[in-house]
């Protein structure tokens, strides 16, 4: 065979072979724009260290066929296939018709701004997860009067297309919220930046801290928190009772050792008094029984006497 035959053998291979490829590659891609697939987030507002939903939304099963799958997160790995989660520590899958829902059982910074991408055959939908109803709040720890407590925000939670670097404090009368004031002493507020936030501490705790509304101001966003006393006993709790709230903190006095003294003292006297009267009743008791246990004794004694007596005058 003469080389333009083995040429023409050679094109009419590759057609064979590339009309097949270029047909369902057509189908493919026509089988992929009707095929319409997203996911939204179930739970809102996401907060971190909660479980957060995530749903993919197949319009059409006729028009999606195949076995779904989640990949993607912080491990950037396939994460489910069907029913089958390959880190059910971290992941649940549920379904429905027209559904297929991711939940992270608990969700940390590294899951917030990680892609998660739902499949569906030859389909896809990926997105950026971020929170688009967001609640900020301020943690603060329970204030005690005299000494410092500390507001931290969690700056790691915030969206990655916001601008970072601008912000502010600033607090007002919780009843006043027209009546802002920057807090500009440095000697009394304290202002730190920290790994996964900002933190404000106030010195020397007074009356004049609490009832108030502490504000972040970070870009476009606000943290807020309501920072009160419940009792304002100058006592502190032991420190093995410190805690930390979200948005409200709260102060809880402890019982004056005097008052303990007192309420001791009285269940004592109490208790004296009780013993007397019963000592008093029950010896009494006791002493009009001994004599007349004595007298009816020694009565029966003189009777028997007078009887010997008798007895023996008669003998006589």
């Amino acid at each position: 065979m003469n080389d333009s035959g083995k040429a023409q053998d050679l094109s009419l291979t590759m057609l064979i072979i590339l009309i097949p490829m270029i047909l369902l590659e057509q189908c493919i891609s026509t089988r992929a724009d009707t095929c319409k697939i997203d996911w939204n987030i179930l739970t809102k507002p996401i907060e971190l260290d909660m479980a957060v939903q995530l749903q993919c939304d197949i319009k059409d099963e006729n028009l999606c066929p195949g076995t779904p799958r989640w990949e993607g997160g912080p491990e950037h790995q396939i994460i489910s296939i069907g029913n089958t989660v390959f880190d059910n520590k971290k992941y649940e899958i549920s379904s429905s018709p027209g559904k297929y829902t991711l939940k992270i059982l608990s969700i940390t910074k590294e899951h917030l701004n990680s892609r998660f991408v739902c499949h569906v055959r030859f389909s896809k939908h990926g997105e950026i997860l971020k929170d688009k109803r967001p609640v900020y709040s301020l943690k603060v720890e329970k204030p005690k009067l005299m000494e410092n407590t500390r507001i931290f925000a969690n700056i790691s939670a915030v969206p990655v297309n916001n601008t970072y670097g601008q912000y502010f404090w600033s607090r007002h009368p919780v009843d006043k919220s027209n009546e802002g004031e920057p807090l500009s002493n440095k000697d009394k507020f304290l202002e730190k930046d920290e790994d996964d936030g900002l933190s404000l501490t106030i010195k020397n705790v007074s009356t004049g801290d609490v009832n108030m509304i502490y504000k972040l101001n970070y870009s476009d966003i606000v943290f807020m928190a309501n920072v009160r006393i419940e009792n304002t006993s100058t006592e502190t709790d032991n420190k093995k009772d410190s805690k930390t709230h979200d948005g409200i903190g709260s102060f809880r006095g402890e019982i004056p050792i005097i008052a303990i003294i007192i309420v001791l003292l009285t269940v004592l006297i109490v208790f004296a008094a009780i013993w007397n009267t019963v000592y008093i009743l029950v010896y009494k008791s006791i002493r009009k029984e001994v004599k007349y246990v004595l007298r009816e004794h020694v009565e029966n004694s003189s009777q028997k006497l007078l009887k010997n007596e008798d007895s023996l005058e008669g003998n006589k």
